[in-house]
């Protein structure tokens, strides 16, 4: 029988090459015929498609399409064919010359790449059609992009505001050029080092960052419109926090201690009391007739600048109160107040006129509580922006339309003035700790000052040695409260056992370390920590730090000969006998090892609370303190202005505070 021709149907993904395969079945002779073959008698291909470029998106019908940084991008197609298989071909044109290619076979309908050799840059054009070898489309229509494979020019950076201040906007003009593509954006890291925000840009534009102070960095990286990236520009700028212009402290006086002779004058009858600390001669108080005032402006209020102050009213009335302000010719350019309503105010005047001008308020949250309150306001000359804050917190601010003056005038506390009225809105009651600045404090720094108000370090003693028992001066790092000690001492490692062998003093039983005068007034709030290593747990008491009375100390830590524990110890009298509180820590005192110790006595609430490496070990209340005016003494306590109960071992790090310091700030000293 002679050979009998089949057509087979195309097998989807299958790959024929011209071949004859016969094979005898039972006699029979078949010939497979290839598919060239057998689509000479099939149908052609249909509906060719141009789809996509990868970089740069779907087929883009007008010139210039997409700018794409790749050289070697990937073209998409694909074609119909009733006959199940088909090759697409794909053609291009551009810079780099005509290039073609043509898939392998591939299903109907599939997408299939093809990738041309590296393509020079500049604009490229392409389409696609179907083929199954004896028949092909209609080419499609022309898709194109673009190839940029070039940087652009690194940004230049400029500042075009006035000089940087802390928490005011900073503005900088951006600069960069692209021959090709173009300019698509700007990228910039502001303290951070990468390029972590966009700004668009098609060559030229402003940033507007808000520095905090100190160093600052801008990173800033120029991108095309093919996403290429330039080399980094880093600006570097340094932006001065706030000077103090002015600190009264009115410890029984109107000293300017920041060094700016900026003294207030007080005049007759004003007194002096107990602050928001309780510490005897540290705050005035005003009778509601007198005002104390400096010579000249304390701040430029033509300028940023910020104020605050403790203010404890005589009593929640509905007089206005004027706290601070600055006058200029014929009134104040701001006010701190206590109006009518009972709020703390903030206010700022619009002109220095002898009408009465246009004044912008901020009011507080809550009404004046009639008890120690810290006071603040701040003002942004960029901005224009006012913003008051209460015992730390942000009460609320207001944008003030226009610049502001400046006023020559004396800085006021107690009272505001007019050139017509003169002195009025007089304050009656207590005020403390009173601060000017030469620029707008961050909500983070006005919340600092009013806490390093509530605790100020006052003493701070290293304890590290010459090396020499002879007896020495223990420098004060924090005043001018030196310990003398006397006695039988050494030095030795600290905790950090140093290889200097002098970190650490090492009294020996009957030395301790006195200064000449009071730290702490013990009847108000103090708080204490230092570092301790026994030598000996013994059966007696022995004293690591106490302040002394005239017969008993005003505080006691020590170790309990009874008990085996460390206690601290508070009587409410000065007197031989006098029955102390005490708040023990429980458990055995380790000997020849390391502790951290720290005690805080809180007169508001008469608590005394005892911490043992920085953990809470016991809180005693109902503790009433006396003022005991003899000096601080390390390494023993006193009975009569007798030295007694001397401590056997190692003391470090001494640290001494007004107020009550908090349990956060214990457990990082114990942790370092």
């Amino acid at each position: 029988m002679p050979p009998v021709p089949i057509c087979p149907r195309a097998v989807p993904g299958s790959r024929w090459s011209a071949r004859a395969i016969v094979a005898a079945l039972g006699g029979l002779s078949i010939m497979v015929a290839s598919p060239a073959v057998a689509r000479a008698a099939g149908n052609p291909p249909t509906d060719p498609v141009a789809v996509r470029t990868a970089p740069g998106g779907d087929c883009a019908t007008e010139a210039p399409g997409p700018w794409i940084n790749d050289s070697t991008p990937m073209l998409y197609g694909q074609a119909d064919d009733a006959d199940g298989t088909v090759k697409v071909e794909f053609a291009l044109d551009g810079p780099s010359g005509p290039l073609s290619g043509t898939t392998p076979w591939t299903m109907s309908g599939q997408e299939r790449s093809w990738t041309p050799t590296a393509l020079s840059e500049g604009a490229y054009e392409w389409r696609v059609r179907g083929t199954d070898t004896a028949d092909v489309t209609p080419w499609t229509p022309m898709c194109h992009f673009s190839v940029d494979t070039s940087a652009p020019s690194a940004p230049i950076v400029e500042l075009i505001s006035g000089p940087p201040r802390p928490g005011e906007p900073v503005t900088f003009r951006l600069t960069a050029a692209d021959a090709l593509s173009g300019m698509s954006e700007f990228q910039y890291g502001f303290n951070f080092d990468a390029p972590a925000e966009r700004l668009p840009s098609t060559g030229t534009a402003e940033l507007t960052v808000v520095p905090d102070g100190g160093p600052e960095i801008l990173d800033v990286w120029a991108v095309d419109a093919a996403g290429n990236r330039s080399t980094r520009v880093t600006y570097d700028f340094f932006v001065h926090r706030p000077a103090l212009t002015g600190h009264w402290g009115l410890h029984g006086d109107g000293v300017d201690s920041s060094g700016s002779g900026n003294d207030l004058a007080v005049p007759a009858g004003v007194g002096f009391g107990p602050d928001q600390r309780l510490v005897a001669d540290s705050a005035a108080v005003l009778g509601g007739d007198q005002c104390l005032s400096t010579v000249g402006p304390a701040v430029d209020t033509a300028d940023s600048f910020s104020v605050s102050a403790w203010a404890d009213p005589a009593d929640s009335g509905t007089e206005r109160m004027s706290l601070v302000s600055q006058i200029g010719e014929h009134r104040a350019a701001f006010r701190i107040q206590r109006y009518e309503d009972g709020y703390w105010h903030a206010t700022v005047a619009t002109a220095d006129s002898v009408e009465d001008p246009e004044w912008r308020a901020i009011r507080s949250d809550e009404p004046a509580t009639g008890e120690w309150q810290h006071l603040a306001l701040t003002f942004a000359a960029s901005t224009g922006t006012l913003n008051l804050y209460v015992d730390g917190r942000w009460n609320g601010s207001l944008v003030v339309d226009g610049m502001p003056w400046q006023s020559e005038g004396p800085f006021l506390v107690g009272c505001q003035r007019t050139s017509h009225a003169g002195d009025r809105d007089h304050f009656t009651g207590s005020v403390s700790d009173v601060r000017a600045w030469d620029g707008m404090l961050s909500a983070e720094e006005v919340a600092r000052v009013h806490g390093a108000t509530v605790v100020r370090q006052v003493a701070y003693y290293p304890l590290e040695g010459p090396g020499s028992p002879e007896p020495v001066l223990f420098e004060d790092y924090q005043g001018d409260n030196d310990l003398a000690a006397d006695g039988d001492f050494t030095w030795g490692p600290n905790r950090f056992e140093s290889a200097r062998g002098q970190g650490a003093w090492q009294p020996s039983g009957n030395a301790c370390a006195t200064t000449s005068e009071p730290v702490i007034d013990t009847s108000a709030s103090f708080s204490f920590a230092l570092w301790a290593k026994p030598m000996e747990a013994a059966d007696r008491t022995m004293t690591l730090v106490s302040q002394g009375g005239q017969h008993v100390d005003g505080f006691q830590l020590r170790y309990s000969g009874v008990t085996g524990g460390w206690e601290l110890a508070m009587p409410a009298e000065d007197a031989t006998g006098a029955v102390e509180k005490v708040v023990a820590a429980h458990g055995p005192v380790a000997v020849g090892k390391w502790v951290h110790l720290a005690g805080v006595f809180d007169a508001v609430h008469g608590e005394l609370r005892l911490y043992v490496d920085g953990a809470l070990a016991g809180t005693v209340t109902g503790v009433e303190g006396f003022s005991a005016m003899a000096g601080l003494r390390l390494g023993a306590g006193s009975e009569n202005g007798t030295a007694v109960g001397h401590f056997a071992g190692s003391l470090d790090e001494l640290r001494v505070w007004y107020s009550t310091l908090g349990a956060e700030r214990i457990a990082e000293l114990a942790a370092t």
